[in-house]
Formats: C-alpha cells, sequence, structure tokens
C-alpha cells in the first residue's frame, strides 16, 4: 500500500447516560454494575435476563441497546431501542440510543433524524440529556460534512450551557474544518481563557488547526502551554507532549524521562515516538513495549508498536501487533487498525487477504481515489 500509513487522533466530548430504574431488578442491577466496569457482553446477558423476568420496562431495554452499541452490534442495539418505543413511543432515551447506535455506524443522516426524536420528545424541557442529545447531533453533523448545521448546534450548546467551555473546542473545530481560521482561533482563545491550565485545551487547539493547514497559528498554543507555571510531576508528561508537538524532540525526552515512577502508556507512547525523532530505535522499542506493560489493553498502542515495526521494515511484526489492537475492540480505533493490517498484510505479500481486509474497510468507511486505486491495484495480484 503506497498511500500513508493512517494514525487516529480521537478527542470525544460525548456524555454517557445510563438510564436510572427506579425498580428493583438484580440481574438490571448486576448489569448497570458490570456496564460501568466495561464488561459490555456480561451487561447486554444481565439485561436479557431482566427482560425475561419483567419484559415491561423500557430502561432495560435501553440500557441493553448501549450496551451492544459498545460491543458494536448496533443492528441488535436498534432492536432493543425499538422494543422500549414499542412500550414508550415517546421514550427521549431510546431515541436517543437510536441516534448514538446510527451515529457509530456512520448513517448520519438517520443519527440526526433519531436525535432530533429525542429532543422533540423533551417537551421544550432542557436537561442534560438534551444537552448530550445536542452535542451528538453536532457530532452527527460534523461527521457529515454539514459544517453549518453543526455550528448553529454548538452555537445553541454556548447559549444554553452554564459550562459551555467545551462547545468553544468543539464548535472552534468545525470552523477549522470549514478553513474559517479566524472563528476558529478566538473560539480556541475562549476555551483557553476559560481553562487557562489545561495542558489539553492548548494541544486540541493546536491540532485542530494543524489539520486546517494553519499550523503556523496553532503553534502559538503550544508556546502558550508552556508558560503554564505547574510543579506538579503531571506537568512533565504534558510539556513532553507540547514539546513533542513543536519538533523539539530532545526537550520532549528530557520532560519525559523525568517522569521516573508510574508513567502511563500515554507517556511511554510519546517517549518512543520522540526516541524515533531522534533516530534512537533501541530506545524507542523499550519505550513501546513498557507502554504496552502498563496497558495491554490499549488499542492505541497496539496500533503505534505496529506502525513502529512498519517503519523498521518488520511488516510480520507489524501485522500481529495490528491484530492484536482489534482484539481490544476499541471503536475509536477499529477503523486504523483495519487500514494498517491491510498495509501490513500487502507489504508481507498475502496480497489476497489483504484485498479482503482492504474491501471489509472500504465497507464500512467508505472509499476515496487513493483506495480504489489499491483495491484495483489488489484484485491484480
Amino acid at each position: 500500500m503506497k498511500k500513508g500509513l493512517c494514525t487516529a487522533a480521537v478527542f470525544c466530548l460525548c456524555l454517557l447516560f445510563l438510564a436510572g430504574c427506579s425498580g428493583k431488578n438484580s440481574y438490571y442491577e448486576t448489569g448497570m454494575e458490570q456496564y460501568a466496569a466495561g464488561e459490555y457482553s456480561e451487561a447486554a446477558a444481565s439485561f436479557q435476563a431482566a427482560i425475561a423476568e419483567e419484559n415491561t420496562e423500557p430502561l432495560y431495554y435501553i440500557n441493553q441497546g448501549m450496551a451492544y452499541i459498545e460491543l458494536m452490534n448496533y443492528e441488535e442495539a436498534q432492536s432493543s431501542f425499538d422494543y422500549a418505543l414499542g412500550l414508550d413511543a415517546e421514550n427521549k432515551l431510546a431515541y436517543r440510543g437510536k441516534g448514538i447506535a446510527y451515529l457509530r455506524a456512520e448513517d448520519y443522516a438517520a443519527a440526526i433524524e433519531n436525535l432530533n426524536k429525542a429532543l422533540e420528545c423533551a417537551n421544550g424541557h432542557v436537561s442534560q440529556v438534551e444537552f448530550d442529545v445536542l452535542k451528538y447531533r453536532g457530532e452527527a453533523e460534523t461527521a457529515s460534512g454539514d459544517y453549518e448545521a453543526a455550528i448553529e448546534t454548538y452555537s445553541i450548546l454556548l447559549d444554553v450551557e452554564k459550562h459551555p467551555e467545551d462547545n468553544y473546542y468543539l464548535r472552534g473545530s468545525v470552523y477549522a474544518m470549514a478553513g474559517d481560521i479566524e472563528k476558529a482561533a478566538a473560539d480556541f482563545d475562549a476555551l483557553i481563557k476559560a481553562k487557562p491550565e489545561d495542558y489539553e485545551a492548548y494541544c486540541c487547539a493546536y491540532q485542530r488547526l494543524a489539520e486546517a493547514g494553519a499550523q503556523e497559528e496553532g503553534r502559538k498554543y503550544l508556546n502558550a502551554a508552556l508558560l503554564i507555571e505547574d510543579d506538579r510531576t503531571v506537568a512533565h508528561k504534558y510539556r513532553g507532549m507540547v514539546q513533542y508537538l513543536l519538533g523539539e524532540y530532545q526537550n520532549a525526552v528530557a520532560e519525559l524521562t523525568a517522569i521516573t515512577e508510574n508513567k502511563d502508556a500515554e507517556t511511554l507512547v510519546c517517549l518512543g515516538l520522540s526516541y524515533e525523532m531522534l533516530g534512537e530505535a533501541e530506545n524507542a522499542y523499550n519505550a513501546y513495549t513498557q507502554a504496552l506493560s502498563v496497558d495491554s489493553e490499549n488499542a492505541a498502542v497496539y496500533n503505534q508498536v505496529g506502525l513502529y515495526y512498519m517503519r523498521a521494515g518488520n511488516y510480520a511484526e507489524a501485522l500481529g501487533y495490528f491484530q492484536a489492537g482489534l482484539d481490544c475492540q476499541d471503536p475509536d480505533y477499529t477503523g486504523v487498525l483495519t487500514y494498517n493490517e491491510a498495509a501490513a498484510l500487502e507489504y508481507t505479500g498475502d496480497f489476497s487477504q489483504a484485498l479482503t481486509v482492504l474491501q471489509e474497510y472500504a465497507d464500512l468507511y467508505g472509499t476515496d481515489g487513493e483506495i480504489e486505486h489499491e483495491l484495483a491495484f489488489l484484485r491484480t495480484r
């Protein structure tokens, strides 16, 4: 595969509301605990047991649907939400769930339609649920390319939420995508004013502007982040990440290695990347290996280690890490790992399987000219 390998950078500000229930059902309560612990298969089964015991409670179906979403089983999720709506046709949480399921399945028109139905069911009442639904609608509008609608949605949130800081980031991101750098910067400035000591706010502002081709405009946020007065140990992590983004790799290593205990996986990945940029392959490998020992269920880490092996020309090793990352079932990284798996398969000479995996990617995430060209190439091998 000749095009550049994918990397994923996902920034999610969407709140997850599991619906509470006033009734006593031990299966349901167990399901809620399992969901909170990230045990989604077990949670779905517990909610099903609760339904078998009492099949007239919409919340059991709704929360079962939310568990199915986490399992990326969107068809079953829709079925659960439809059962809930069969019991309560005006249930805003069920429409919210349907909207999220369609959003995750990348059917943005259906997502927006159902999220709007959730808002209609509120009958003018505004609660945290409605704010949440609007955030999901803004995400769907952005993903569909309807930037004007997304900007309007985030503007509504800025007007009605008591603590709208994150909405400045969301609207600013859409302005950046739409090419309005001036308005994007104004929103990011408002974000920073509200969160002057939040390193992530500075980094995210930079990333969105850099993606829009305004890297120099974005660098001012990185430089401003370095002026934060912070003597906490964790500040070394964030300053190291900022230095990495600025291309100051030696400084990044100095900051990140100043943390002598309990480095998290994110810190170690950034350290590995910095070492790679300095040409210190062995140190990079050690950092990535340590990241996996810290968090062996982190799809992002597996993806990064796979990319390391791809850059080193060890495609068989890279393939194993991409596949291990897919086993983590993180929906934020499924697409990038699938694409990178196809790339690794091609480089190992397994053109048939590369074609199969890349076609799966295209079916799920769509194609562009380069993907179509690559599919055509693989079909000839």
